[in-house]
C-alpha cells in the first residue's frame, strides 16, 4: 500500500529561519517622499541623514535630498528616524532585534520538537507543539509587518545573527526526516502536522523564498 503525505524539504524551514526578517521587510512598500513647494513625490527607503540632507534609495541609487524641501510630514519622519532611543524603553516595543529574537526561539522550539518526536506519544506531543510555535510564528510575522524598513547594513546584521544562532536545526531536520520514514509508530499525524504547518506558512506574507515566490510542498511516498 502506497501513502503520500506531503512532506516539507530541509531548506524549507531553513529559508524560514533566515529569510523571514529579510523578505517580510522587502515587501513593505517604499515611502513617499514629497517636495513641499512643487508637491512632487518620490519613492524610496531612508538610508541616513545629517542636519541639512536625507539620503534615500530610490530605483537601487541612493539619491541626497535637502531636508528643507521636504514636506513637515518627510521632516517628522527623519526626525523620528534619528531621535535617540531612550534609555528604558517600553518593554512592549517591539524591534526589529526583539522579533528576530523571538523568531529564533521559536526555530529552535521547531527543532527541539523534532529531536522530541521519536515515536507515537512523542509524535502525539510534536503536533501540538507545532500548532503552538505556528500561532507564534504568525504574531511574529505580523508585529513585524509594522515596523519601517530596516537599512541594508541592519538587514545584512541580523540574517547574520539568525544564522549563528540556527546552526543546528538542519541537522535536527535531517535526523528527524530519517526516524519519520522509518518508524510508522510517528504515524501519520506527524506528516498531517508538517503538512498544515507549511499551510499556514504559505498564509503569511511572503517570506518563504527571496524571490517572493511560496515554495511549493513536496510529496513523498511512503511504502508500508
Amino acid at each position: 500500500m502506497i501513502k503520500r503525505l506531503n512532506m516539507i524539504k530541509p531548506n524549507t524551514i531553513s529559508l524560514l529561519a533566515i529569510t523571514f526578517f529579510l523578505a517580510t521587510a522587502s515587501h513593505l512598500p517604499a515611502r513617499t517622499w514629497t517636495d513641499a513647494t512643487t508637491k512632487r513625490t518620490l519613492e524610496g527607503d531612508y538610508i541616513s541623514s545629517d542636519a541639512t540632507n536625507v539620503v534615500i534609495k530610490s530605483g537601487g541609487k541612493p539619491i541626497k535630498i535637502a531636508i528643507a524641501r521636504l514636506s513637515d510630514a518627510d521632516k517628522a519622519f527623519i526626525k523620528q528616524k534619528t531621535a535617540k532611543p531612550s534609555a528604558t524603553p517600553a518593554a512592549d516595543q517591539d524591534t526589529y532585534d526583539s522579533l528576530t529574537d523571538e523568531l529564533i526561539v521559536a526555530i529552535n522550539n521547531i527543532g527541539d520538537a523534532f529531536d522530541s518526536a521519536k515515536d507515537k506519544a512523542s509524535g502525539e506531543a510534536f503536533v501540538k507543539t507545532m500548532d503552538t510555535i505556528g500561532d507564534e510564528l504568525e504574531s511574529i510575522s505580523a508585529r513585524m509587518a509594522k515596523l519601517e524598513d530596516p537599512s541594508d547594513a541592519e538587514a545584512a546584521r541580523i540574517q547574520e545573527k539568525v544564522e549563528k544562532s540556527t546552526q543546528k536545526f538542519s541537522d535536527q531536520f535531517k535526523s528527524f526526516f530519517v526516524r519519520f520514514m522509518q518508524n510508522d509508530e510517528l504515524g501519520e499525524n506527524v506528516g498531517t502536522a508538517m503538512t498544515e504547518f507549511q499551510a499556514r506558512m504559505d498564509k503569511l506574507p511572503d517570506f518563504l523564498s527571496p524571490d517572493g515566490k511560496q515554495k511549493e510542498v513536496p510529496s513523498t511516498e511512503v511504502e508500508d
